[in-house]
């Protein structure tokens, strides 16, 4: 396997001015490596930015404005994104592929459309902090850059390759089941947490990660339920916040058995109701909302224990069930 990391240096945070790379073997070992210094054809604007952050290059502006502009660099640049078979791993990745579209679009060049691995947003989910630096990571996995320049592009690209052999040694895992980990979305890190560390996620992501599921689960298996297929069903809105992944598993169940699920009672045929919606039932307006619709008699209001019943678990048993693996599946 041949891994590609490659860095992008801008004259002004938007234009390119510098494409560094590096490409290693299936150990990370560094085979070729390269940069490419692109005449901007845009000002030198390195400090007193909008964001607050200055730039450091590592030429000088001079031996920028000397060379090829970017469409002369176009087939090689291409040529290393596109080639097969290779893993592209990176580091802010987004920010990458940003400046190589408007680059593209300036000389009425074909979009470099690729995938990569992204290390930092790996890293930022793993340690669960904000924007983390090259600089930082390096330094907290105790990575060797003596002999590399920071803010020189294939510099930057080797170190990114040396934080992720050093990630790799931490975690006790290989590149490859390193790679799996990070080619997941936000999505796929919300359900690891959700599972392992519960108590981690706030109300706020399980809101959010309810939404997600809600919008990618569709059946797994076609499980034969009179009682269940065809109607549409919703459940407590705290039930949904304190066993989350409880309730994500209840809702795959219910769509196997060909039921849909909906969060607005005003929508649903069946209101599944949870010890949990009298402990606070003044500010749940969904349990508020499902007791004005039982009372006229539009609204059909089943037990926790009897949904369970009719599908044919226990609250052990759906508590000990796994979540789909296609619900992992980055986006």
């Amino acid at each position: 396997m041949r891994y590609l990391c490659f860095d992008i240096e801008c004259c002004d945070g938007q234009h390119i001015c510098e494409f560094g790379y590096v490409i290693t073997d299936e150990n990370l070992a560094v085979q070729k490596k390269g940069i490419l210094l692109i005449n901007p054809k845009e000002k030198f604007r390195l400090t007193g930015r909008r964001d607050g952050r200055d730039i450091g290059l590592h030429f000088e502006e001079e031996q920028y404005n000397a060379a090829e502009e970017f469409d002369r660099h176009y087939d090689k640049i291409s040529r290393l994104i596109k080639h097969r078979p290779q893993t592209i791993i990176g580091f802010s990745c987004k920010n990458d592929k940003k400046y190589l579209k408007r680059a593209c679009q300036r000389y009425d060049k074909e979009e470099i459309k690729y995938f990569a691995i992204d290390l930092q947003a790996y890293v930022k989910r793993l340690w669960r902090g904000g924007r983390i630096s090259l600089e930082a990571l390096a330094d907290e996995l105790r990575v060797v850059r003596d002999d590399c320049l920071t803010h020189k592009s294939d510099d930057d690209a080797e170190i990114t390759m040396r934080c992720m052999r050093a990630l790799c040694e931490r975690e006790g895992c290989s590149i490859d089941e390193l790679i799996k980990k990070c080619n997941k979305d936000d999505f796929g890190f919300f359900l690891d947490d959700i599972v392992d560390a519960p108590q981690r996620v706030s109300k706020n992501e399980r809101r959010q990660g309810l939404a997600v599921f809600l919008e990618r689960v569709k059946p797994t298996t076609k499980t034969e339920n009179a009682w269940v297929a065809g109607k549409k069903f919703c459940l407590s809105k705290i039930y949904e916040q304190n066993r989350t992944k409880d309730c994500m598993v209840l809702i795959q169940m219910l769509i196997d058995a060909g039921g849909r699920y909906v969060q607005k009672v005003s929508e649903c045929d069946c209101y599944v109701t949870c010890a949990e919606d009298a402990e606070d039932d003044k500010k749940n307006r969904r349990y508020s909302a499902a007791l004005r619709y039982m009372a006229t008699g539009d609204l059909e209001a089943v037990r926790y224990d009897e949904i369970l019943r009719r599908l044919g678990i226990t609250d052990d048993e759906l508590i000990s069930m796994k979540l789909p693996q296609y619900l992992y599946k980055r986006k």
